[in-house]
């Protein structure tokens, strides 16, 4: 019993630091998009969506 909750920790431990790399890499390709001037592609309401950086930049700083 005991070894089956540590396992479910670890699996736990592992997708929360997995979630945080991924959004970091977001978060940087993003910078990366800004820097450079090219626009993000995005799927939005069921379409493909062209959006600055900088707006998806400015969103995430209101979500702060």
């Amino acid at each position: 019993m005991k070894k089956s909750v540590s396992l479910r920790r670890s699996i736990h431990l592992i997708n929360l630091k997995a979630e945080k790399a991924l959004k970091e890499a977001v978060h940087e390709a993003i910078l990366d998009h800004h820097r450079t001037g090219d626009p993000v592609v995005i799927w939005r309401d069921g379409k493909v969506q062209w959006v600055p950086a900088s707006q998806l930049l400015k969103k995430k700083l209101k979500r702060s």
